[in-house]
Order: C-alpha cells, then structure tokens, then sequence
C-alpha cells in the first residue's frame, strides 16, 4: 500500500507540458480502454448483423453490413480522444478543435459511406428497369451519376466540416458560386452536351439499337450514347460521330417503333389506252396488292393526266417494318402489273411529243430552167 502512494504521490509531483503525469497517465489509458470498447462493440454487431444478413435472401441487409464494415478507425479514435481529454486542461483553441472532432469523423465517415451507398442505389435503379435497351442507356450515365454524386456528398461534408471548425464559409460559398459560373461559361458547350446526355437517357427519343434518321443527313444505328456524343452507324458502313446538343436540336424518325410501313407510288399508261380499259386498271391493282404477302390494300385511283401519259396512284400498306419485306413486296407488285397489263394490251408511257404540222396555203413550186 505504501508502495502505490509513493508511486502516485511521484506521478502527480513530475510535471509535463503543464500537466501532471498522473493525468496523461489516466489520458492515455481512457483513449486505449474507449476505443478498444468501441472496436470491441461494433465488430460484435457487425458480426451478428453479417450472420443474421445470411440467413436472409435479400441483398439490403448485406450491404448494410459492409457498410458497418468500412467504419474507419479514426471514426473511434475522434471520441476516444474526447473522452480522454477529459484528464487535461488545454489551450481553449484545443479544446474546441478537440471537442469538435466527434462531429468531424461523424461527417468523415458520412464522406466514406457516400461512395458505396451511391453506386449501390444507381446500380439498384438500372437493375430494376424492366427494359433491357434502357439499362444499356442508363449504364452510359452509371459512372457520371455516381461522380456527381459523390462529389456533392462530399462537399457538404468538407463545408460543414470547415463551419465546426468555426471557419465563416459566407465568403467562401460565394467565392465558389463565382468560380462555378466562370468555369460553366468555360465548358458551355460540354455542360450542354452532358445534360443533353441526361435528357436523351430520361425522356428516350431513342435508345442504343434504333435505327434513325436525322435531318435527311444521318441515317443509321444507334450503338452508343456518351455523355458528348452519340455514334450511329450509317447505312453506308461507317461511323458517323454526332454531339448530343446536335441530335435534340434536330428532327429525328425513329424508325424502331414502327409497325407497318404507308407506301405510295405511282404509274403511267399510254393516251392510247381505250376508256373501259382505264376503268380497270385501278381493279386490277387492287387485286394485285391483296394477293402480295404482309401487303393491305388502300386505294388506288386515275388521279390526274400527265404530259404523255394517264397517271394512277396506288397506296397500300406493308404489315411489316423491315425493309427488304417492303422491298420484295413492291418488285412483286410491279411485275404482276407488268404482267397483267402485257397480258391486256396496255402499254406503259414514257416521255413522248407529239408534233402537228398545219399547212394553210398549198406549197408552190416554181421550175427554173437551166
């Protein structure tokens, strides 16, 4: 017993940096038992969480658990320090950067947790579209949404940080409010395009796999959309490269949605041809498109007299979107109706002119002799 007195009664008599040895003694052993109790307590839960989160099928609750798991240390260092700051009398600055550091590795940790926590509910939103052409689209923006994301969680965070450390962030709020509008003057045109990007992946005038065709310049695949620009591989073989702002500003025929085609075209028959024929005609082609395969006839009329011929015009139908199926279906048209108006006699027009010559006084000839 007199042993422990002399050894205490020695401990408070040595002084260090104005405080007895006996107190950081009791400060040092306060910061290793409560973070120790701190390390100790969280692993327990997090072990009975990752062992309940097993037994269960959804993935919520595993996440949950890694995010326990990516607790920093120095998140159980900031209290324990606080807790054993109690043993010591220090300057008030300090302390007040001492007591504040609680909410400092509070905010910290919010700052480490932000990552995972966002790509995991970016990733859980892609994944739950029913669409598999939009989660192709939305995972062009994955890593732009989780860039932005973790970029504003992170400078709340360091503001927040800076008004506990009893730093005015008045000035510097307005400071970066200026530097932001200089800097998105800057990169006007990038901006635009991103959120161009955005707005395509939101609202989907059309996604990667359409086949469109932009102001009669652009007509092709879609097969990526990018935060600047979209590529679309052209009908004739190659890459076309267009800026997002471009495309939404532009008229653009998606031709992915479409069920059937409208086609219209027209012929031409002789002046010859007599008038109970030309009556006929018009059956005749009725009967031609119904026989054709994926084809619903619409109309078909003697619409007009043209410069060397009797011009009708046919519209019909084609119960199909692919092209070639529109294709084979007018070739077949044509020849049945070349065939059938071969087989009737009807020739078809081309450009021709007649010339009639008048002659009102009989010519005279007059002979001269030699």
């Amino acid at each position: 017993m007199d042993t422990l007195i002399s050894a205490w009664q020695w401990l408070i008599s040595i002084s260090v940096f104005g405080q007895t040895l006996a107190h950081w003694l009791g400060a040092v052993l306060t910061f290793i038992v409560v973070w120790g109790a701190l390390r100790t307590i969280m692993g327990g839960l997090v072990s009975r969480l990752k062992q309940w989160a097993q037994k269960t099928k959804t993935t919520l609750d595993d996440f949950l658990v890694r995010l326990l798991e990516k607790i920093h240390p120095l998140f159980y260092a900031a209290f324990a320090l606080g807790a054993a700051c109690w043993w010591i009398e220090l300057p008030d600055a300090l302390t007040t950067l001492i007591n504040g550091l609680p909410i400092l590795a509070a905010l910290f940790q919010v700052g480490v947790w932000a990552s995972p926590l966002i790509r995991f509910l970016v990733t859980r939103y892609i994944q739950s579209r029913p669409d598999p052409q939009q989660q192709v689209m939305l995972q062009t923006m994955e890593g732009p949404a989780n860039f932005i994301g973790i970029l504003v969680v992170w400078s709340i965070v360091v503001l927040l940080a800076l008004q506990n450390l009893g730093i005015n962030i008045t000035a510097l709020v307005a400071s970066l409010g200026i530097g932001g509008v200089a800097i998105a003057l800057a990169v006007q045109t990038i901006l635009q395009d991103l959120f161009c990007a955005f707005s395509i992946v939101v609202d989907k005038p059309f996604m990667v796999g359409d086949f469109i065709k932009v102001d009669s310049t652009v007509v092709g695949t879609v097969q990526h959309i990018g935060l600047k620009t979209t590529r679309v591989q052209a009908i004739s073989g190659e890459l076309m490269v267009v800026s997002n702002s471009d495309l939404l500003s532009s008229r653009i025929q998606n031709f992915a949605h479409l069920k059937e085609r409208r086609v219209v075209f027209g012929f031409g028959v002789l002046y010859e041809t007599p008038v109970n024929t030309v009556k006929e005609i018009a059956g005749w082609v009725k009967t031609i498109v119904e026989n054709t395969p994926n084809c619903r006839f619409d109309r078909s009329h003697f619409h007009g007299f043209g410069d060397s011929s009797l011009d009708f015009e046919v519209v019909y139908y084609v119960e199909n979107a692919e092209y070639s199926v529109y294709m084979d279906a007018q070739q077949a048209i044509n020849i049945a109706l070349m065939e059938k108006c071969e087989a009737e006699g009807v020739g078809f027009a081309y450009p021709t002119r007649t010339v009639f010559l008048t002659q009102e006084e009989p010519l005279k000839f007059t002979s001269v002799e030699a």
